[in-house]
């Protein structure tokens, strides 16, 4: 049912009095108006005393206390209705169980109507609904058109019949559901109404927009705890190819009546502003659809600190297969109007055909008093198929399933794991459909740089890089050393086999070792050299590599794992290459030492880097203030290496300038910047003198001075630099 008229409700559907659900007793027919008239379209099966304990034993007439054997002939009829009884003391409840549709062809007309649920087959010879009947209240305009347009006279008869027998079931439902939804609200008893498999759903998403979903089915758990549950796919991308993911909202009971926009998820269809809804997601989809594969981004920090106007970025990549440890598979896509939608009330198979695991007997075991198990449960069984005494098997542990599982465990003949393919699907890339598009989801997996962690980012706060147009500005080196790293690098780029080896596969990678004391400008040449070749710096501590040997993080709290960076040697060379970026290591030697007898953890530390080097493709910068600590086998793999000489007058005096410039600090004249070039610090130390000097003027609101590097140097550094 697309839409529903709630005037002409009140009009089509009477209130049903529950008490015409009643009976006095089993046997007093006379009082169940639920029932319908025995005629030559309908035969009315009852449910009688059990055979078994996993079967319904159904027949013909109401039973009463005397047990009956005989089955009976239900061919002829073309509606069979079941009915189930609920004893009480004093009276019982009978309701409907279940329709048989046993007409050829009057399934025919069902199945055009009730297509693309339950994957119902029209060239099987079944056909059943059982209550409480929800395709009916869901395609309840297109049921009553099937029956206008039919135009053989006893399908049409047939069909009439079905229409008074479910027309009294839904009449409560029709009735009460459209009061509620014309108001805008809904109860917890009347949400499956709400709720119709097949259709869009809508999250309100804190953050990007309105987030949406496919219903594929919905799950009433009557036990305590109870809940109604929403079972949803929504597109995704991963190994490659994008396809269906899932998940699940529960809405748990509560009272009176809810505002269905206020539902943790709820029907599209509610949103007053529909179209610009699906507008905005259908372009977030794109933006997820550019993001597929490996991409170099900057992303939004939303943990910018208070009052601070400015907008951080974090450098990141997008990955959705880097992470070995968060690798899932996906559903293959399939077009609108053939994927899954399961109401979990239509059957396709006989409904006396027993268990997959035959039937259970009625008869207790002699073991099972409350305080033993059950032979089965107690006894094992020997390969010759007898039981050994005395031999407990564990009980496995009972979890919750859906009710395609359900079905499936059931009759295996009534869900068939048929995939309708996309037609467009190749595997890869392939272009998306406004209905895909839209429910792509929101977030993509990627790896954070700065903080090296797998995390998820929002679609909508993922941005291009904005590139230092001269990232050499600040760094000082001697004539002809930027040009030298530079060629050595763009030759590896454009050509993988420069450096390789005789044997295929190996020494194809790059080597630069950075060696000069502190402060010289060692890791920001790799950080220059990142940004000109607009490739990622992905920075590797090998002190991980060494807690990890150590047994250091599986000490950690298992809450805590995930914060912590879990990358290896061997991850971080896979990833600098399968990324295309740049492998830095500061102060390798602290880690890469001679090997000894006296050391294993670092000897292990070194064969494993030493393999990696050997095999690795990456582009690889280490950095070091003693080149001559480094393990012989490392520094014989070396490819180039350079050695930064001490910081002269003129070198000190363009970085005293550079970062003055970068903090906004004034213009010096040549004589101040002379007097403060002749202080010896290295870059470093200049670096964190202007900082601190700029934030003392920030305090006192105004631009940085003289005076404040001036009051920075004489704390800090114990130099005393006056103005003549």
């Amino acid at each position: 049912m697309d839409s529903f008229d709630a005037d002409q409700a009140e009009g089509s559907f009477a209130m049903i009095d529950p008490v015409h659900r009643e009976a006095q007793r089993p046997d007093d027919v006379s009082g169940l108006s639920c029932i319908v008239e025995k005629s030559t379209l309908v035969q009315n099966l009852y449910e009688g005393p059990r055979k078994c304990q996993c079967c319904i034993n159904w027949v013909d007439h109401l039973p009463d206390n005397a047990d009956i054997e005989e089955e009976n002939d239900e061919d002829g009829f073309p509606l069979v209705v079941r009915y189930s009884i609920s004893r009480g003391e004093d009276t019982s409840r009978i309701s409907i169980h279940s329709i048989d549709i046993r007409d050829s062809a009057t399934r025919e007309a069902l199945f055009s109507v009730f297509d693309g649920f339950d994957n119902i087959n029209p060239s099987i010879n079944y056909l059943i609904f059982e209550a409480p009947f929800m395709p009916f209240f869901y395609r309840w305009e297109q049921f009553e058109k099937a029956i206008e347009s039919c135009t053989a006279p006893h399908t049409k008869e047939v069909l009439a019949q079905l229409h008074a027998i479910v027309k009294t079931e839904l009449a409560e439902a029709f009735a009460i559901s459209a009061e509620l939804i014309k108001n805008g609200v809904i109860s917890y008893p009347y949400l499956w109404t709400v709720f119709r498999p097949g259709e869009i759903l809508c999250q309100d998403a804190p953050v990007g927009g309105p987030r949406l979903y496919y219903l594929e089915s919905t799950v009433i758990h009557a036990k305590l705890p109870a809940e109604f549950q929403l079972l949803v796919q929504f597109v995704d991308y991963g190994a490659g190819y994008f396809g269906l993911g899932s998940t699940d909202f529960s809405i748990w009971p509560f009272r009176g009546t809810k505002k269905i926009t206020d539902l943790p998820v709820y029907p599209l269809r509610f949103r007053p502003d529909l179209a610009a809804v699906k507008q905005t997601a259908i372009s977030r989809g794109r933006q997820f659809h550019a993001l597929a594969g490996v991409h170099y981004k900057e992303y939004l920090d939303d943990n910018v600190k208070e009052g601070e106007s400015r907008k951080q970025y974090r450098r990141i990549i997008v990955d959705s297969q880097g992470n070995k440890r968060r690798r899932g598979l996906l559903s293959p896509l399939a077009r609108e109007g053939a994927m899954n939608c399961d109401t979990g009330v239509i059957t396709q198979v006989p409904p006396d055909a027993p268990p997959v695991n035959g039937h259970k007997s009625l008869k207790t075991n002699r073991w099972r008093d409350g305080s033993r198990e059950s032979d089965l449960e107690r006894d094992e069984v020997s390969p010759d198929g007898r039981r050994r005494p005395g031999q407990t098997r564990r009980r496995r542990r009972e979890r919750s399933v859906s009710p395609v599982e359900y079905r499936r465990a059931r009759h295996p003949r009534s869900v068939s794991p048929v995939y309708r393919p996309y037609n467009d699907y190749n595997g890869g890339r392939e272009d998306l459909d406004e209905f895909h598009l839209q429910l792509c989801t929101n977030v993509v997996r990627g790896f954070c740089l700065k903080d090296k962690t797998w995390e998820t980012f929002f679609v909508d706060r993922i941005r291009n890089i904005e590139w230092n147009p001269d990232p050499f500005k600040t760094l000082v080196l001697p004539d002809g050393y930027r040009d030298l790293v530079l060629s050595f690098v763009e030759s590896h780029i454009g050509s993988d086999q420069t450096f390789a080896d005789v044997i295929n596969g190996k020494g194809s990678g790059l080597v630069v070792l950075l060696s000069g004391p502190p402060g010289v400008g060692k890791t920001l040449t790799a950080e220059s050299v990142s940004e000109t070749l607009r490739v990622p710096l992905f920075m590797l501590d090998l002190a991980q590599a060494v807690e990890e040997l150590e047994g250091d993080v599986h000490r950690m709290p298992i809450r805590d794992r995930h914060v912590r960076p879990q990358l290896d040697i061997a991850d971080a060379f896979d990833l600098a290459s399968r990324w295309k970026a740049i492998l830095l290591i500061d102060e390798c030697d602290l880690y890469l030492e001679p090997r000894s007898e006296a050391t294993p953890v670092r000897n292990r530390i070194v064969t494993r880097f030493l393999h990696e080097v050997e095999y690795s493709s990456s582009l690889l910068f280490l950095t070091t203030n003693r080149p001559n600590a480094l393990d012989p086998a490392i520094a014989s793999r070396i490819h180039l290496t350079v050695n930064y000489p001490d910081l002269n007058w003129s070198a000190r005096r363009a970085i005293w300038e550079n970062f003055l410039e970068h903090h906004g600090g004034p213009r010096l004249s040549s004589d101040k910047l002379q007097k403060l070039a002749e202080v010896e610090l290295n870059g470093r130390k200049i670096r964190n003198v202007v900082k601190a000097a700029a934030i003392m003027a920030k305090r006192n609101k105004r631009g940085v001075e003289l005076g404040d590097i001036q009051t920075v140097l004489r704390i800090t550094e114990g130099y005393s630099v006056k103005e003549e």
